[in-house]
């Protein structure tokens, strides 16, 4: 993420610290990131809540930040604070939990609060219902740290199984290396996109004579349409006739899917299972100015929309007008 897009969201929030990785691998070649946190921190100051950055050491050796103004390394911030068990408190099911972002396609990205209850809620029907994750699951999903399904993937470890994150392109340091790391970690469920099925297929890779995928169960495809030709070759030529390719469609306004798979019913090529449990999902022709529109029978084009509430709808936009949802607010007219 470039400086504008991390000043775009940080100064929303007016953070108190924001913890950055020193450098990073990107294709395979290693990047500075300190000319990149003395930017991010001239940018935050005129926002006087903020104390400053915090560096986190990505590879052996952390590199020298001295010179950028207001930055201490992760072991610094932690050693000056006291290891003490923080407090249990109850608290409501819709108070806020944490912030997700939305892209930004259409304007500034959105603070978008999501609430304690509706996330893990929908964590564990998703979970625990949709995917068939128990405590025995080894969960991979490739994403980026400012994508939903980072989130969705941490949320896994509610289930009890074990999550791997991966760092880096899967493309490196080639098309083969991400697939072997499936079959050696014993992964039971991963998520990919459609653009990497189709780098694997167009390459003429077949991951199930790469490595051994006997234990994997579900993969999950997600970031754009699904070609009817990549459902055909998944089964054709992919992936074992085991897993279960689950076609998901959801977003970062709901922390959740609109629509994915499930156990239970078969696979259609172009298509989606059904919609989400306690989800009443359906299409509409149009949204836009003058009117809401209206639904449209199945198999036609239209606007997904979910119609009734659900408990993972968002609570607010952060530093919208109070109460939440009071007319004018961002939050009623974002789009």
């Amino acid at each position: 993420m470039g400086v504008q897009g991390i000043l775009q969201r940080t100064v929303q929030v007016d953070p108190k610290y924001i913890f950055m990785d020193d450098a990073t691998l990107y294709n395979g070649k290693r990047l500075d990131l300190r000319p990149k946190m003395t930017e991010v921190v001239a940018g935050m100051k005129d926002y006087s809540n903020f104390r400053g950055m915090v560096s986190i050491r990505r590879f052996h050796d952390a590199l020298d930040i001295s010179n950028i103004p207001k930055t201490q390394t992760l072991d610094t911030f932690l050693g000056k604070r006291q290891h003490v068990t923080p407090p249990i408190e109850r608290i409501a099911f819709h108070e806020p939990f944490l912030i997700c972002y939305s892209s930004g396609t259409t304007g500034i990205p959105k603070a978008i609060v999501h609430s304690i209850g509706g996330a893990l809620v929908n964590f564990t029907k998703e979970g625990r219902l949709h995917d068939d994750i128990g405590s025995d699951a080894v969960s991979l999903q490739y994403t980026t740290t400012g994508w939903i399904m980072y989130l969705a993937s941490i949320g896994q470890l509610l289930l009890g199984g074990r999550v791997i994150l991966y760092d880096g392109s899967p493309f490196q340091p080639d098309l083969q290396s991400f697939v072997k790391l499936v079959g050696d970690q014993k992964v039971t469920r991963l998520g990919i996109s459609p653009r990497w099925m189709y780098e694997i297929s167009k390459a003429g890779l077949s991951p199930r004579e790469i490595t051994d995928l006997s234990a994997l169960k579900t993969v999950v495809s997600t970031g754009m349409v699904l070609s009817n030709q990549l459902f055909e070759w998944f089964y054709d030529k992919g992936f074992p006739a085991h897993v279960h390719l689950a076609n998901i469609s959801g977003g970062t306004d709901i922390a959740g899917c609109f629509a994915q798979g499930n156990p239970l019913t078969p696979v259609y090529v172009g298509g989606t299972q059904g919609a989400s449990l306690g989800l009443d999902v359906q299409l509409y022709d149009s949204l836009l100015p003058p009117g809401p529109g209206k639904a449209v029978p199945d198999g036609t084009p239209g606007e997904l929309v979910a119609t009734k509430s659900f408990p993972n709808v968002p609570v607010y936009l952060w530093g919208d007008k109070e109460p939440a949802g009071a007319p004018g607010t961002k939050y009623h007219s974002a789009i």
